[in-house]
């Protein structure tokens, strides 16, 4: 549930909260793995307070969409090689 005093945040609050890359953030809310908020085409919003029930459903071993951080094709060449 929100509350008034629960204002829409930045990608980087969110990240430091959940200390990962804005990155990381930016691409989970693309996948839809993360709760946010389009206000325009390039712009994405966050309430804390749902990123903590975000959290805490994840908690039980369930993987979030997305989380791993996709490898360039030339990484994935290496690996294979």
């Amino acid at each position: 549930m929100t509350t008034p005093t629960d204002n829409l945040v930045r990608a980087s609050a969110v990240a430091r909260y959940l200390g990962v890359s804005r990155q990381s953030v930016f691409c989970w809310a693309k996948q839809g793995g993360i709760p946010c908020y389009r206000l325009g085409e390039s712009t994405i919003r966050f309430r804390l307070s749902e990123i903590k029930e975000w959290v805490d459903s994840c908690r039980h071993g369930s993987r979030v969409a997305g989380c791993a951080r996709q490898k360039s094709a030339t990484q994935q060449d290496r690996m294979i090689a």
